[in-house]
């Protein structure tokens, strides 16, 4: 227990002096994040936090996935929740609801749609997904897919990095 401990402790000196130095943590230890030891071939680790800016909205997530399991999901099932992803619109909305909870009423006059029609449509598809819930008139993320709505973006957010 104890060389845990001490390991722990010299990792973050480590990334303290690395901080102090200037350069960014997550640049650094890159190569530690591509391969950390102790973690198994074939599995993907992550866990995180979040609270929205209101602090209606909060998750803890976390765990062991097996990559060649998630590579066996349906393509079906996986291109149906990707498409809730390919429209601007319900990206717009989703990452509203990521701050805060909001009314359909809400989302139309802060994104500028024309017609409710428009903001139900996209809303109820979201929600058949299980991406967002309604409580009491108001839409939010629902909490089991906070992580994964952080996730794509997270995933889109890395391929696009270093381009201009």
């Amino acid at each position: 227990m104890e060389n845990k401990l001490e390991e722990r402790l010299a990792k973050l000196e480590e990334r303290l002096a690395r901080l102090e130095g200037g350069e960014s943590v997550a640049k650094s230890n890159r190569s530690e994040k591509s391969n950390p030891a102790g973690m198994k071939v074939g599995m993907l680790s992550y866990c995180g936090k979040y609270e929205s800016p209101d602090g209606q909205i909060g998750a803890k997530f976390g765990g062991d996935v097996s990559i060649s399991n998630i590579l066996k999901m349906n393509s079906k099932d996986l291109a149906q929740v990707i498409d809730a992803f390919s429209s601007e619109e319900r990206l717009d909305i989703i990452k509203l609801l990521l701050k805060k909870s909001l009314t359909a009423k809400e989302i139309m006059e802060i994104l500028n749609f024309s017609t409710t029609g428009k903001v139900y449509h996209h809303l109820s598809f979201l929600e058949k997904l299980g991406i967002i819930r309604k409580n009491n008139e108001k839409y939010s993320i629902s909490g089991k897919s906070v992580s994964c709505v952080l996730f794509v973006i997270l995933g889109v957010s890395q391929i696009f990095e270093g381009r201009e």
